[in-house]
């Protein structure tokens, strides 16, 4: 795929191709950028970094689970987007259509701040009983 093909795309279609291949980026020219390198790099050989005082058994491996979730960024060219990105990152599930409806409209009615979401989000019974069971 190339740039050109990549800016055509919808920008939530771009960011489940973007979450499919490991990417967190929230701009599109951030995704683009690094989905375009991804393809480099799947094309050509990484050139290796090595240190003589590193021994490879002494380096313990990260995962993803190691890594917290950085929080949603609001794009207000995507306020749907925002909605559900906030649902997983709080809730860990998508957005029911009742729930993206309400909060959708609430921000673009400026009935809520974009970033009291999470906060609101955390607030509920759904995300109490979440982390009480974990």
């Amino acid at each position: 795929m190339n740039r050109e093909d990549l800016e055509k795309m919808d920008y939530g279609d771009l960011r489940d191709l973007a979450k499919e291949k490991g990417i967190n980026a929230r701009k599109k020219n951030a995704i683009i950028k690094a989905l375009l390198a991804l393809e480099e790099d799947n094309e050509t050989q990484v050139e290796d970094v090595t240190n003589d005082d590193a021994n490879i058994a002494d380096v313990e491996e990260v995962t993803s689970d190691d890594v917290p979730t950085p929080p949603p960024i609001y794009n207000k060219e995507d306020i749907k987007g925002y909605v559900n990105d906030c649902y997983r990152y709080v809730l860990e599930r998508d957005a029911d259509p009742g729930g993206l409806r309400t909060y959708v409209k609430h921000i673009k009615e400026k009935k809520i701040k974009p970033e009291d979401l999470i906060g609101i989000l955390k607030s509920s019974d759904e995300y109490k009983k979440l982390k009480g069971s974990q």
